[in-house]
């Protein structure tokens, strides 16, 4: 998801005048829209899916991150130390 600052940069007059064209070419493409307001960057459109999608990207990228972090700090556990974690938390609801 890339913008290309020659088609999907609109000033925020166009974007008054064309809002369902631009939208619909949003929802076409996929691709998100910056829009400008006094020659500057004001705001980002973005179809909703496309916005979902790129949210559980950015989770599962955090994810790693943070896991990353574990492993560089020690706190790791075996398989071992896992499973028995997990078999004692499962008998705990029986």
């Amino acid at each position: 998801m890339i913008i290309d600052f020659v088609e999907d940069v609109v000033p925020l007059s166009d974007l008054r005048r064309r809002a369902t064209q631009i939208i619909a070419r949003i929802r076409r493409t996929k691709q998100p829209v910056l829009v400008t307001q006094r020659g500057r960057s004001a705001i980002v459109l973005l179809d909703v899916a496309e916005y979902q999608r790129w949210q559980t990207k950015m989770a599962l990228l955090e994810h790693i991150a943070l896991g990353k972090r574990d492993v560089a700090a020690g706190r790791v556990y075996s398989q071992e130390q896992i499973e028995a974690y997990m078999e004692e938390w499962l008998e705990q609801d029986e």
